[in-house]
């Protein structure tokens, strides 16, 4: 009888440990489960804000970019204008050139047709004079 009742102590204890360790395995699950949630909801944090970095770098690099080919293309206008008045001066200085050796032409052109109506006139007066 004493054994029984031995027995059954043990197997009284015995269920209890077995139910204890239950207990114990379902709070260390939860608790693992519930550490691993919040692992997970820091790691997606962590994700947001490191793609948003990510955007902001690429953004930021997309910006300059456009910053620099604007001032690029700026500096592009300014020189082609530049060269532009370079090439209007010299053909200013040409067209000058060539007028001022026009000019010069036509008054040599105009001496010559004076010098031939001079002439002319001379010519006229001889034959006048030989008719006589």
């Amino acid at each position: 009888f004493l054994a029984q009742i031995l027995y059954e102590k043990l197997r009284a204890i015995e269920a209890s440990r077995v139910i204890a360790a239950v207990v114990r395995s379902r709070v260390v699950r939860k608790s693992w489960i519930d550490f691993k949630a919040k692992v997970s909801t820091i790691q997606k944090f962590s994700r947001n804000f490191q793609s948003v970095k990510k955007l902001k770098l690429e953004s930021c690099v997309v910006l300059q970019s456009v910053v620099r080919g604007r001032l690029v293309r700026e500096e592009m206008r300014r020189n082609e204008m530049r060269v532009i008045r370079i090439q209007n001066l010299w053909r200013e200085k040409k067209s000058r050139e060539i007028f001022r050796k026009l000019k010069a032409e036509s008054r040599d052109v105009k001496r010559i047709m004076e010098e031939k109506e001079k002439l002319k006139i001379l010519l006229d007066l001889e034959r006048k004079e030989r008719k006589r």
